[in-house]
């Protein structure tokens, strides 16, 4: 509380909490495909050895079809998948940041580069040292090397808007 107290003191805003997607998700209203178009595709992929989590990112777009004179929005995604008790594998984090045009990713799908272990771990936070000062938070997969040092494999930043 004291943080917040001091950053409105500051003339900043408090930096936005992680938060459940699903009460968001829930009150949005469905749109067919037709209308509006989410699409994308993996290209970069990885798995802890256990199998408990993984993770992929790649390109993607979105599309209003609805309004031919609506620009495509480019951007890329980051999805952190976690296993369920059941075994199957639900989202954990994602997160998709807008681009100025396309990112350029390798044109087939491959592997991230890890340690032979393949172990994997997952940290998410805030972020105030974005450009021009704004707060944001970022996602970073990190892999073991072979010595067992954790390296950062992939990371994304996004400033709050």
């Amino acid at each position: 509380m004291l943080r917040i107290a001091a950053l409105l003191a500051k003339g900043r805003a408090p930096r936005p909490a992680a938060h459940i997607a699903t009460p968001f998700l829930q009150r949005l209203q469905l749109q067919p495909c037709s209308v509006v178009e989410l699409a994308w595709e993996p290209r970069v992929g990885d798995v802890a050895a256990n199998g408990d989590i993984g993770c992929l990112t790649g390109p993607g777009a979105r599309i209003v079809h609805s309004d031919p004179a609506a620009p495509v929005t480019e951007l890329v995604y980051f999805t952190v998948w976690k296993r369920q008790a059941g075994g199957s594998f639900r989202v954990f984090i994602d997160q998709g940041i807008a681009t100025p045009s396309a990112a350029a990713f390798a044109p087939a799908f491959r592997r991230a580069e890890t340690a032979r272990s393949g172990d994997l771990g997952v940290t998410c936070g805030h972020d105030d040292r974005a450009p021009g000062g704004e707060i944001g938070h970022y996602v970073r997969i990190w892999s073991r090397t072979r010595g067992g040092a954790w390296r950062v494999a992939l990371e994304v930043t996004a400033a709050t808007r």
